[in-house]
């Protein structure tokens, strides 16, 4: 976001950064975000493995530059 609160549309597509670690990318949560002092993002959270509802999670983390990518 802007310091005004407004979406930075410069920030990934159109001011979303979408991050498909599975194909089941709709069974992926990311639980917390870090800002380094260089700027960038790292996103952990969870992916799921399969698409059955009794398979484990597995772990996911992400960094993005400053720009969402």
């Amino acid at each position: 976001f802007n310091f005004n609160g407004s979406v930075d549309s410069g920030f990934g597509t159109g001011g979303v950064s979408k991050i498909a670690f599975t194909p089941q990318a709709d069974l992926e949560t990311p639980y917390n975000l870090a800002l380094q002092t260089d700027g960038k993002i790292v996103v952990v959270g969870s992916a799921a493995i399969s698409n059955k509802s009794n398979s484990p999670n597995g772990f996911a983390v992400a960094r993005l530059n400053p720009n969402g990518m």
